[in-house]
């Protein structure tokens, strides 16, 4: 295990209360050291972003809030961002932000796909 995922499993142990089963690096991330696989041990998938961020910490947390409001008030099919035990969508985290969402399978877009719907990129 190396340093940033012992934080992660620190900070999800501490702030979201979860049990940890597996913690892996998820590929097609930005950033390889942003994206991860948390399998909790209940066998739960979810995605932890342990993000890098440009732009305010309050932005993001509005745009996360924002997601699940489309999510729970329109049934927009888009992933739940989970809540702290503070009730909060993220945690701010020295230089990083993180945030956990619901992990939806999906199957990457094959040339296949795409060439079968030409909207498919638009």
């Amino acid at each position: 295990m190396n340093l940033i995922e012992d934080r992660i499993r620190a900070v999800l142990v501490a702030r979201y209360k979860l049990a940890i089963d597996e913690l892996t690096t998820l590929n097609g991330g930005y950033r390889s050291d942003e994206t991860f696989l948390l399998v909790t041990e209940e066998q739960t998938k979810y995605v932890v972003k342990y993000i890098r961020y440009s732009f305010s910490a309050q932005f993001l947390r509005t745009v996360l809030k924002f997601e699940n409001f489309l999510r729970n008030a329109h049934a927009y099919p888009c992933a739940q961002i989970l809540l702290t035990d503070d009730e909060d969508v993220l945690v701010v985290d020295d230089d990083r932000l993180l945030f956990v969402q619901t992990f939806i399978e999906g199957v990457e877009p094959t040339r296949e796909i795409i060439d079968r719907d030409d909207d498919y990129l638009n």
